[in-house]
């Protein structure tokens, strides 16, 4: 993955972590309203991405409003894997 993208991905997680904590409970939609920077595809897509990475864990999936859970462990072992690239 490219530097560009890794920092991307990596302040987008921080920047749900901010705007949300660990746990969320919204539809993709809402989240993307509530970040006013992205879509609701590019949002679906990030957490899709980190989820692939171990990051993030989703319920409800095929559901209008999905949970998602953030593991902080995962994150900072990812960050750290990233760093030594």
């Amino acid at each position: 993955m490219s530097l560009l993208r890794q920092n991307f991905t990596l302040d987008f997680v921080r920047c749900l972590i901010d705007t949300y904590g660990c746990h969320i409970s919204k539809s993709y939609r809402e989240m993307a309203k509530d970040l006013k920077v992205v879509s609701h595809a590019t949002v679906q897509h990030h957490i899709l991405k980190l989820e692939t990475l171990g990051v993030i864990t989703i319920e409800n999936k095929s559901s209008k409003r999905q949970t998602l859970h953030i593991s902080l462990s995962n994150l900072k072992e990812m960050e750290r894997v990233w760093q030594q690239d």
